[in-house]
């Protein structure tokens, strides 16, 4: 299973004390955006760390190519609140190595010029999700591995981070993100979990197309993604962001 997979599972069990999350699942994640979009408590976050060496499964084998540099973001991460925004990117940086985004950079990429001299305690609840994301980009990562990167985040900021998302794919940066909320992402692959199992691969044929309002005659249209961020930045209410 492993020869085009950058991460893959066979056979996966992981339980917690009566109840199962995953009963003999299979999976092959590849090269370019995967999406994991399922409702909250279907066994997400659980896959993300199984994925990441966090948790082991019962029984079965979860592998992930670690060749690629990795850049993580967990749901329930938690960064010391006393941490400067600029150090909490920085250490993102020092762990990854050369090659790597500038503070300046990345801090631009996710919106948070304006709180650069905050710690995390002083950040909103969705700047505080930026830091992370901001964190996970900052060393230059060749495969983001993202558990609810748009949770916590209003419409505008949702499509802002989905835009970058979309944008780093394009570049070559493969991603393995879990989101109960699609946004404006426009993935490669689409995965589900059902009846503890991991549903999948579903490729897309064509750009994903989303609902947005034309604010000069209030009437709904359809449109492609890349077209629908372009619209938001123009006054079009996104309505699927």
């Amino acid at each position: 299973m492993g020869g085009e997979c950058i991460a893959w599972g066979r056979g996966v069990w992981k339980s917690f004390g009566s109840t199962i999350v995953f009963a003999d699942a299979e999976f092959c994640f590849r090269r370019g955006m995967n999406v994991l979009w399922a409702p909250n408590g279907s066994g997400k976050s659980t896959l993300i760390k199984l994925l990441l060496g966090i948790l082991k499964p019962d029984r079965g084998v979860v592998w992930i190519d670690r060749r690629f540099k990795l850049g993580v973001l967990l749901e329930d991460h938690v960064a010391l609140r006393s941490t400067l925004l600029p150090d909490l990117i920085s250490y993102g940086v020092l762990v990854k190595g050369g090659g790597s985004l500038r503070v300046g950079e990345v801090v631009d990429l996710v919106g948070l010029r304006g709180e650069l001299g905050k710690s995390v305690g002083e950040l909103s609840a969705g700047n505080s999700k930026k830091a992370l994301i901001a964190q996970a980009l900052a060393g230059n990562p060749e495969l983001l591995v993202l558990d609810e990167p748009l949770s916590n985040l209003d419409p505008a900021s949702r499509i802002a981070i989905s835009s970058v998302l979309n944008d780093l794919r394009d570049r070559g940066v493969s991603m393995i993100i879990a989101t109960h909320i699609l946004s404006v992402l426009n993935p490669d692959y689409m995965y589900t979990i059902a009846n503890n199992k991991i549903l999948g691969p579903h490729v897309l044929r064509r750009a994903r197309r989303v609902r947005a309002i034309n604010p000069r005659t209030g009437l709904e249209e359809e449109m492609e993604v890349n077209d629908a961020i372009k619209a938001y930045h123009e006054g079009w209410v996104v309505l699927d962001a």
